[in-house]
């Protein structure tokens, strides 16, 4: 890992000191709202039914996921120094008191996609077949985007069932698990594998998203603090850092969300229904238990909530070990207008 270069960071120590904490504003390059959206949309009844027991048919549920970056940075600035010989990429997190860990296991558990034994490309006779079929040769070239707009203007009522399987298999891993930008070229040899559907079955997709999403989240915050106070120093107004994030960022808000209403970050704690998708799609409310926890104390909800959106990155002076008071009023004093003012009052 790049940060741990710097010999004043030590294991078990943040990358950011909460001093050092700053605004920012991350875009998601996964896309998994308007992918399932299309992919329900294009297919056939037939082709939907095959699609839904495959290996991501369990993702289609997961139709009005609200990606929140704020929560994200604000995970990425609580980043742990661990130690490096460990036989695992691994990302530790502290929150509050708690310090867990996000690494494959956590994943393979959250995303259900296999990481156990590859196997080899069987039948090579089907080299570019769909390329040819549906888009256009092998001498074009085709970038995200325009995959979008390709994959919306197939007739799939037309197409052979198991062909319209295997292109919308391809457009999933391509555009959810393995996101990024929209000008990059679509994976090729992906749209080839995926021709040997058996083997593409069995690849490793929760190992192959893993690794991109690790590589992202590790290196999303590199140098961004130093960026933020050079940047500021010229610009006083300047008070955002704005930057993206690659992969299947979906599932790490998920995993994120869950260990706050478990209130516990063991892994033996977690329990995802259904795999993650009772969460993406708004059955389960993410701040279920910290926000609506009937037994818990104002004075406790409040700066925990705080905490959670990020608001002691704009204001660092007000963040305070000592406990809340709470104040019964018999009137609610009006807040004088352009003074920033705000309370909390109740009766």
């Amino acid at each position: 890992m790049a940060k741990s270069e710097s010999s004043e960071i030590k294991v078990g120590m943040m990358y950011f000191r909460y001093a050092d904490h700053f605004s920012g504003r991350i875009s998601s390059m996964c896309n998994l709202s308007s992918v399932v959206k299309a992919i329900e949309e294009k297919l056939t009844k037939r082709q939907l039914n095959l699609f839904k027991k495959d290996i991501f048919g369990h993702f289609l549920e997961c139709r009005n996921f609200s990606f929140s970056g704020v929560i994200l940075h604000n995970l990425l600035l609580r980043q742990v120094a661990h130690e490096e010989d460990s036989r695992e990429d691994q990302l530790c997190f502290q929150i509050g008191e708690h310090l867990f860990r996000l690494s494959i296991v956590e994943w393979r558990l959250v995303t259900g996609l296999s990481y156990g034994v590859d196997t080899k490309l069987r039948n090579n006779k089907t080299v570019h077949r769909l390329r040819n079929t549906y888009f256009g040769g092998v001498h074009r070239k085709i970038n995200l985007k325009e995959f979008d707009a390709l994959f919306k203007k197939l007739k799939f009522e037309a197409m052979d069932d198991i062909d319209a399987l295997k292109i919308a298999l391809f457009y999933f891993a391509d555009r959810v698990l393995n996101a990024r930008k929209n000008h990059c070229q679509i994976n090729f040899s992906w749209l080839n594998e995926v021709d040997d559907i058996e083997y593409f079955r069995k690849r490793l997709w929760g190992l192959l998203s893993w690794k991109m999403i690790y590589k992202s989240l590790d290196n999303a915050l590199f140098e961004k603090n130093e960026k933020f106070k050079t940047t500021r120093l010229k610009n006083p107004y300047h008070n955002i850092e704005k930057y993206n994030l690659y992969g299947f960022t979906s599932v790490v808000q998920v995993f994120l969300n869950q260990l706050w209403n478990n209130g516990d970050c063991t892994v033996d704690s977690l329990v995802f229904d259904d795999r993650l998708n009772c969460y993406l799609c708004g059955r389960q409310h993410t701040m279920s238990k910290s926000m609506t926890d009937v037994n818990m104390p104002l004075e406790v909800i409040f700066p925990r909530w705080l905490e959670y959106v990020g608001f002691y990155n704009i204001r660092l002076e007000l963040r305070s070990a000592n406990s809340w008071k709470v104040i019964a009023v018999k009137s609610v004093p009006q807040q004088e207008p352009g003074t920033g003012d705000c309370g909390i009052f109740f009766y």
